[in-house]
């Protein structure tokens, strides 16, 4: 659709249910639906984000007691930073991200808060 849509009703996403696996970006489990949800984990392990593509959009809740990785794709990036550097999602906590090209996922942040030198800490 290139122009004003209506939409009707629901509108449902694809969720699956997801354990993490490796503690690097080769053998972290990659995310194969929008919704993801994290229900077994050992800290460190990891779950890779399918290859970017403007418009994409990830949600991942990490429902275990354990911090996790996440990974960009071969290549991509998140928030901008070195390719192939994961970001950390806590435990009990979940992440969304979007695709503002074709290599950069941005994390969306509800609330953006930075420490007194200007540095985003969240």
């Amino acid at each position: 659709v290139t122009s004003t849509a209506s939409l009707l009703g629901d509108l449902k996403y694809g969720v699956a249910t997801v354990s993490t696996a490796g503690t690097t970006q080769g053998t972290a489990t990659t995310l194969t639906e929008t919704i993801n949800v994290v229900t077994t984990a050992s800290t460190n392990q990891g779950v890779k984000l399918k290859s970017a593509a403007t418009g994409l959009k990830v949600e991942i809740y990490n429902n275990t007691t354990a911090n996790i990785k996440v990974y960009p794709n071969t290549s991509d990036t998140i928030d901008g930073g070195s390719a192939n550097v994961a970001k950390t999602l806590a435990a009990r906590s979940s992440m969304i991200l979007v695709c503002s090209n074709a290599t950069d996922w941005e994390i969306q942040r509800p609330i953006a808060i930075y420490n007194s030198s200007g540095t985003l800490i969240n």
